[in-house]
């Protein structure tokens, strides 16, 4: 072998590492790359053995495409005035609705509801007055004369007390007032009265204003306008037993007359 001349020889090279840096000649350390020395250098003497802050080392990810989230305190809160414009709205709105169930669930009653309850109260005041009360004596120098006239003013008196002073009442009448109209009309007609009924006759007068009041909750109840056309006075020709009932001013039931 030939002596090889120091001078002439290449230069130790160190060999590179996996990630590109190299290591020193001296002690086998790895030797800083070409990019921690370029940061290292502008840092401060002070700093440069720290590690570069989160800000400062550059971003090896792509840049992302979403879009950040808004933060909570960037959404703007109602004020109070307008949360309390639309708690009062909502409130509004929640009574009307209220209110509208309640107008949808009123049933009216029918006008043959009405109709039906009048005839029936004409039917009974007749049946009454043939049962409790005895009818006129005949006149034998007049032969016109008709001994069913007693019930056909008897028919009246009852009707017309009984409309005047319960159905076409506009205030409730309890059961003490009715018990007394009542009774006033028994007495008003007691002298034409079978004596041997007279408890049942004042019972039955009672029921006979309770109907009245029962026919005037339906008037009272019905949408439109019902009324009773006022009695005529006595005529020459008929006596007026049941008056005229309108409805909105219309004609609903005749009236019931007795002629002479």
């Amino acid at each position: 072998m030939h002596p090889v001349d120091p001078a002439s020889a290449d230069p130790y090279r160190p060999k590179s590492s996996r990630h590109g840096e190299r290591t020193s000649s001296k002690h086998g350390e790895r030797a800083p790359s070409r990019a921690t020395s370029r940061h290292s250098e502008k840092l401060p003497p002070s700093r440069r053995g720290e590690r570069p802050s989160s800000k400062a080392r550059p971003s090896t990810s792509a840049p992302s495409t979403r879009r950040d989230r808004p933060s909570s305190s960037s959404k703007s809160r109602p004020s109070s005035s307008s949360r309390e414009h639309t708690s009062r709205h909502l409130d509004d709105s929640t009574r009307r609705a209220k209110f509208d169930v309640i107008l949808e669930d009123v049933q009216y009653p029918e006008d043959s509801m009405i109709l039906r309850s009048s005839s029936q109260l004409f039917a009974l005041i007749e049946q009454h007055s043939e049962n409790f009360y005895f009818p006129g004596e005949h006149d034998p120098c007049n032969p016109d004369s008709n001994p069913s006239i007693r019930y056909a003013i008897i028919r009246q008196g009852i009707a017309k007390g009984i409309i005047e002073k319960v159905v076409m009442s506009r205030r409730e009448m309890p059961d003490a007032e009715l018990r007394d109209l009542a009774s006033r009309l028994s007495a008003e007609f007691e002298e034409y009265s079978y004596h041997n009924n007279e408890s049942q006759r004042q019972n039955h007068l009672c029921e006979l204003c309770s109907l009245g009041a029962q026919l005037r909750e339906h008037m009272l109840a019905h949408p439109s306008k019902w009324e009773f056309a006022p009695f005529d006075e006595a005529k020459s020709r008929y006596i007026m037993v049941f008056p005229t009932l309108f409805k909105d001013d219309e004609q609903a039931a005749a009236r019931r007359i007795f002629k002479i």
